[in-house]
């Protein structure tokens, strides 16, 4: 429950800066404007094919998910022959039929006519949920050494070899059932996507689509230089760069593609950008267009049917408004904050950080075997009672009352022991620790700390400050706001129901 408050205070937060944010006109401002577009176009599109697919989707039956069960412990070393079409993979398909040895030189020709290198028919270790779900029912009911008939995949036709097989096939009805509700959660996952893109691909094939590759390499040759090495760091430098864009060296009216008879345009590219995903961000700018053009085709759709006034979306969109406001308000904020002023606020609430010394006082209850000491640290735990214990086992320790500092003594355990939260009722020693040849069981009194200067940590407090800029001016907002954490009343019952268990 103190984890699910955590969670529910910062959004708490999070809502109270978009609100401050609002406040101060940055609603308008372009950045913001820009990425509730996006986040409403690429909702909008999902729920459309959402709309058109699921209720079409069945749940796996009980023998489908025990078969996935089974091939979810399983993997495959396979060999292929790719083709793009029924029509090749049938050629390839009668020639390996005329002579079942030649399945590795068919391979070879196969990947070369595909524009990859003759060894990448290897696929290597393939394991359940790597592969599409008809290609993987063939590929792992293969016996080892037998071929496959052809199989389609979203990306082409295939003949698989087995090659060898591991099983580590769990069959009791425990470990089964321990497993059963994921497994059938990814296959009805599974099945979605795949009569997803189905669905996609089926209607833009009935739609006509002109694209322009001169002016999509002309695109490419603008965005290269800007791209960064690291990928990443790639999401803030698509950020930046659609945000920054003003079709200074490449004119935001050229056309890339025309989709159903509305252009397609750099200026719609460039406010998309942070979008694509980063792998398509290559030389062949044309898969990257066509996610962008799914995205704006089926989100048009949508309007056209009123899905946008639904109430999962509007969530959605509010999500995002609370997201790009608190990252837009924070940005300007940080760039004004006058860090020499806020450096005494953080130095107290940081002050551990800059601890000079600890000196800790603790009990130490000695013995001189390791034997006893096992045997006593047995009965500790059995019976949760230091006192009577200890009262036993007298005559085999010896205790003594010792102050350190962490100066001198850093490598003792007692200081990590200062800060450990003790769990065992009434238990509060800790150990057997081999120390000075004797066997040691350590008790905590005190702790006290010793903190360095204000003046002494300037500098690495203003380096510590600007690396946790984000958390810093969360917080100031916050702190102007008159916002105090111990005036939140959090309702249990339903922090209960609606948050995760896990952050």
């Amino acid at each position: 429950m103190e984890n699910r408050k955590a969670f529910a205070q910062r959004l708490l937060e999070r809502k109270i800066v978009a609100q401050i944010a609002s406040e101060a006109k940055f609603d308008t401002l372009k950045p913001v404007r820009e990425a509730l577009l996006r986040k409403r176009e690429t909702s909008l599109a999902r729920h459309f094919v959402r709309s058109r697919i699921e209720p079409a989707i069945q749940s796996p039956n009980e023998d489908e998910v025990w078969e996935a069960y089974r091939r979810s412990n399983t993997r495959v070393k396979l060999w292929q022959i790719y083709a793009p079409s029924k029509q090749e993979i049938n050629d390839y398909y009668s020639r390996l039929k005329q002579d079942s040895s030649s399945f590795k030189e068919l391979a070879m020709e196969s990947m070369l006519d595909a524009g990859e290198s003759a060894e990448a028919f290897k696929m290597g270790w393939v394991n359940w949920n790597e592969m599409d779900l008809a290609p993987e029912r063939t590929a792992f009911d293969l016996e080892i050494h037998e071929n496959s008939k052809p199989v389609q995949s979203l990306a082409g036709w295939h003949i698989f070899r087995m090659v060898n097989k591991e099983e580590t096939f769990f069959a009791d009805k425990t470990t089964f059932n321990n497993a059963k509700e994921k497994i059938q959660t990814v296959l009805k996952r599974r099945r979605f996507e795949e009569e997803s893109v189905k669905f996609i691909d089926s209607v833009l094939s009935r739609t006509e689509l002109a694209v322009y590759p001169e002016n999509i390499n002309r695109l490419w040759n603008y965005l290269a230089p800007r791209l960064p090495s690291n990928n990443n760091q790639i999401p803030a430098v698509l950020n930046k760069e659609a945000n920054s864009y003003h079709g200074d060296s490449l004119s935001p009216n050229l056309t890339l593609a025309v989709l159903d008879g509305t252009p397609f345009t750099v200026a719609d590219f460039m406010m998309r950008l942070p979008n694509i995903p980063y792998w398509q961000l290559q030389p062949n700018l044309r898969p990257a267009l066509e996610t962008l053009l799914k995205d704006k085709f089926f989100s048009d759709r949508a309007i056209k049917e009123g899905i946008q006034k639904e109430e999962e979306i509007q969530k959605e969109i509010e999500i995002e408004r609370v997201r790009v406001l608190n990252l837009a308000y924070k940005n300007a904020l940080a760039d004004t904050l006058n860090l020499n002023r806020i450096a005494g606020t953080w130095y107290d609430k940081w002050k551990d950080r800059y601890i000079k010394n600890k000196v800790v006082e603790f009990n130490t209850y000695s013995f001189e075997d390791s034997t006893t000491a096992r045997i006593f640290l047995k009965e500790l735990l059995k019976s949760k009672d230091q006192e009577n214990t200890l009262s036993n086992f007298k005559q085999h320790w010896q205790k003594n009352r010792v102050s350190l500092n962490s100066i001198k003594h850093a490598s003792h355990p007692v200081f990590e022991l200062a800060n450990a939260k003790v769990t065992e009722n009434s238990i509060t020693l800790w150990g057997p620790y081999l120390l000075n040849g004797t066997w040691e069981f350590l008790e905590v009194l005190s702790e006290r700390k010793v903190y360095r200067e204000f003046e002494e940590v300037q500098q690495d407090l203003l380096q510590d400050i600007v690396a946790r800029i984000p958390e810093v001016t969360h917080q100031e907002i916050l702190a102007k706001a008159d916002y105090n954490p111990d005036e939140i009343e959090y309702n249990e019952s339903i922090l209960q129901e609606v948050l995760p268990f896990y952050f």
